[in-house]
C-alpha cells in the first residue's frame, strides 16, 4: 500500500512539475513575468528535484493590474474555474483554479503575498522587486521553468506568517517547516 502511495505522488509531483512549466509559459506569452511562491519556489530552487517537496497546489505572484490577462492564460493552459467555487475574488489570490484535465491539482494566482490588510510590510511589490530570474538558482537543472524567485528572506518571511498568522499554526505545519 505505502509502494502504491508513493507512486502516485511521484507521480502528482512530476505532473505539478509540468503543468507549473506549462503555466509559466503560457504567462510569459502574454508578457507576465511570474514569480513562484511557497511549495513551487522551494521545489524548483531549494531541492535536489521536485518530486521532493509534496504538494498539491501551485502559488504563482503575478502584477495585480495584469489579473484578468493572467486569468484567461492561465484557462487557455489547461486550468478551470472550480464549478463548486463562488467566482468570486479571494483575499489575497484570485479564485482557485482547477487541473482541467481531471488530476487532482490547483492554481492560485496571487496579486498579493498575505491577506489584504494585514500589518506585515512584505506585499507583493516588496517581492517582486527583489526576485531574481529562477535560471540564476537552478544551473544544475536546465529544466527549470523560466520563472522568477523571490530572495530567500522573503519565502522564509512569507511562509512563517502565511503559517502562524493566515493559518493560526493549525493548517499545514509540516509543510511549514
Amino acid at each position: 500500500a505505502l509502494a502504491r502511495l508513493a507512486r502516485v505522488t511521484q507521480f502528482r509531483s512530476f505532473y505539478l512539475e509540468q503543468r507549473l512549466r506549462e503555466t509559466v509559459d503560457a504567462l510569459a506569452a502574454v508578457g507576465i513575468r511570474p514569480v513562484l511562491l511557497k511549495g513551487a519556489a522551494l521545489a524548483t530552487a531549494a531541492y535536489p528535484t521536485f518530486g521532493d517537496r509534496a504538494m498539491v497546489d501551485l502559488d504563482v505572484l503575478i502584477p495585480a493590474d495584469a489579473a484578468p490577462e493572467a486569468w484567461r492564460a492561465a484557462l487557455a493552459g489547461g486550468w478551470m474555474e472550480d464549478p463548486d467555487g463562488e467566482g468570486e475574488r479571494e483575499y489575497h489570490h484570485l479564485p482557485t483554479l482547477l487541473d482541467a484535465r481531471g488530476v487532482h491539482a490547483s492554481l492560485e494566482l496571487h496579486t498579493e503575498v498575505l491577506a489584504v490588510g494585514h500589518p506585515f510590510g512584505l506585499t507583493a511589490d516588496v517581492v517582486r522587486a527583489g526576485a531574481e530570474p529562477l535560471a540564476a538558482h537552478t544551473a544544475g537543472r536546465p529544466d527549470a521553468p523560466a520563472a522568477w524567485l523571490p530572495r530567500p528572506e522573503h519565502l522564509f518571511v512569507h511562509a512563517a506568517v502565511h503559517f502562524m498568522w493566515q493559518h493560526m499554526a493549525r493548517l499545514h505545519g509540516w509543510k511549514a517547516v
